[in-house]
């Protein structure tokens, strides 16, 4: 009995420590950028549509991103860091809102990103909206989570091996 206590501890320890490693606080680093409404897209073209550069002596953890389009037709929208030319989102579709959380090692990288639209259709789209607004954020208890979720992954590796040991010998 006490090594399936430990077995649900340990299980109540691997959920609580991701859902600690998730818990987010904002550091004050916001903004928005956007289209202009009702704007045309041509056909076959690539817009550019925004650079956005964080001040290089700000430690956080991620950036919390929401992301608005709306258009008359289907489009890619995509994002990339700006030094590795990484795309980190991408999305091909003519409306929706989605948010999205994007870590980062805060002393490294990941302080410069574009956001550029894609039009691949041979007729020209009109984007209604095109809205992203974003905010840096800390995960202030990350390492707690860690720890907690290693702890209960150790708490269930224990048990089931004492449980499977009790049952070959039985």
């Amino acid at each position: 009995m006490a090594l399936i206590t430990l077995l649900v501890i340990g299980s109540g320890m691997v959920a609580s420590g991701y859902l600690l490693m998730d818990v987010t606080e904002p550091v004050g680093m916001d903004g928005q950028l956007w289209l202009e409404e009702d704007s045309i897209m041509d056909p076959n073209s690539v817009r550019l549509a925004w650079g956005v550069r964080a001040p290089s002596k700000e430690r956080f953890d991620g950036w919390a991103f929401q992301v608005r389009l709306r258009a008359n037709g289907t489009v890619w929208i995509r994002s990339m860091w700006h030094e590795t030319n990484q795309v980190f989102y991408e999305r091909f579709d003519s409306n929706f809102e989605d948010a999205l959380t994007v870590n980062v090692d805060g002393k490294t990288s990941a302080m410069e990103w574009v956001w550029y639209l894609q039009n691949p259709s041979s007729t020209a789209v009109r984007l209604y909206v095109v809205h992203v607004s974003y905010s840096a954020i800390r995960k202030p208890l990350r390492l707690v989570g860690v720890i907690d979720a290693s702890v209960g992954i150790v708490a269930i590796v224990l048990s089931f091996s004492k449980l499977l040991r009790y049952r070959l010998r039985n």
